[in-house]
């Protein structure tokens, strides 16, 4: 077959691909969905600024444990 120039339009038939699989069929993504992956792809704000205050209120717990202590 000659090349074809400029211009010109070569139809050919293109054979049908037998073996091809098709793709599955889409998958509606619901809002829930969108809601969920987002929330888990952003990261969490940390969760440790309630560290200090247990820790106060865990000292004064134990000052006051140490103070009955001594009045026995």
């Amino acid at each position: 077959m000659p090349q074809p120039t400029q211009g010109q339009v070569v139809a050919e038939s293109i054979p049908p691909q037998i073996d091809i699989e098709l793709p599955p069929a889409p998958i509606v993504i619901t809002e829930q969905a969108v809601v969920f992956s987002t929330a888990a792809a952003v990261p969490r704000q940390p969760t440790h600024w309630w560290t200090a205050p247990t820790r106060a209120v865990g000292l004064t717990l134990r000052m006051i444990d140490q103070r009955a202590r001594r009045q026995r």
